[in-house]
């Protein structure tokens, strides 16, 4: 007998192949059932759970068990409602009218007190300032005509500087610290150390002093340069007062941002409504007025 062909090897194997297939496919299903039917027997022959089982061991008594307590809950009761104040009585309303009244007389009599110490110190100065008009009204009929000349405009430089230092709005500004107009790049109070408020200080005093300063208002201005030295010469207090300017500025930022905001909205609708009337008026020729307009502007 002659040896199989290449081919002959190919169509037996593949014979062979389709004839171990089914019976692969028989032994699992028969492995698969065999799993099912045992794990069956174990659940039929696991005791099912009683009564007895879940209240405990027979040695425990029922007082014991009675004992035991549930195990908390995760969510935590809700809390009592707050219990009902009993009514005020009419003598406990009384005392608490009386209470308040007597806070508001105070208050009122403490701004009456304020109002008052600011119109006694209102009223010095405007003395003081009338006392100084008239000893400089007859220094200057004492004096001839050159030096009365050279003494008005003496005065008026003087007067320059009072109103500058009158009309600060600052610490820094009283005493000359500001940056400039165009020191956009500095901050107000950043890198101003003591000495240098001791020369500014010194500086102004020397143009501003009543003794110096012919001007009737130099002993207000003063009075504002001692305050202004006074908050910046103490590291501490210079802190707070620099705390203070930049919550006053940024308060006043935001101030003319909403400003500027409403001005803005207010502008819109003004020149929507004016461009509703003259479209209506005008009609068809209304978008040429308006180029019109435009080339105009």
């Amino acid at each position: 007998m002659s040896p199989p062909r290449p081919r002959q090897r190919c169509l037996l194997l593949l014979v062979l192949i389709l004839l171990s297939v089914p019976t692969a496919g028989q032994d699992l299903y028969t492995y698969k059932s065999k799993s099912d039917d045992e794990d069956s027997a174990a659940s039929k022959s696991k005791p099912k759970s009683s009564s007895k089982m879940r209240a405990g061991p027979p040695g425990l008594s029922k007082s014991t068990s009675s004992k035991t307590s549930p195990p908390p809950s995760s969510t935590s009761p809700p809390p009592p409602p707050p219990l009902p104040q009993p009514p005020q009585s009419a003598m406990e309303q009384e005392l608490e009218r009386a209470r308040l009244a007597s806070e508001a007389r105070k208050r009122s009599a403490s701004a009456e007190a304020a109002r008052k110490e600011d119109e006694e110190k209102e009223a010095m100065r405007a003395g003081r300032r009338l006392k100084r008009e008239a000893a400089w009204e007859q220094e200057l009929k004492a004096m001839k005509k050159n030096e009365r000349q050279e003494a008005i405009r003496r005065r008026k430089n003087d007067k320059k500087v009072i109103d500058k230092v009158l009309k600060s709005k600052s610490a820094y500004e009283t005493l000359s610290l500001k940056p400039k107009w165009y020191e956009v790049w500095k901050k107000e109070g950043v890198g101003v150390s003591v000495k240098q408020v001791k020369k500014a200080y010194r500086n102004m005093a020397k143009r501003i002093h009543p003794d110096k300063n012919k001007d009737s208002r130099a002993e207000d201005a003063f009075d504002m340069l001692q305050e202004a030295y006074e908050i910046l010469s103490v590291p501490e207090s210079k802190k707070a007062y620099d705390r203070k300017l930049n919550l006053q500025k940024q308060s006043t930022r935001e101030d003319q941002l909403s400003n500027a905001q409403d001005m803005a909205v207010n502008a819109f609708e003004r020149s929507r409504l004016m461009t509703k009337i003259v479209s209506t008026l005008l009609g068809p020729f209304a978008p040429s007025f308006f180029m019109l307009c435009a080339l105009i502007i």
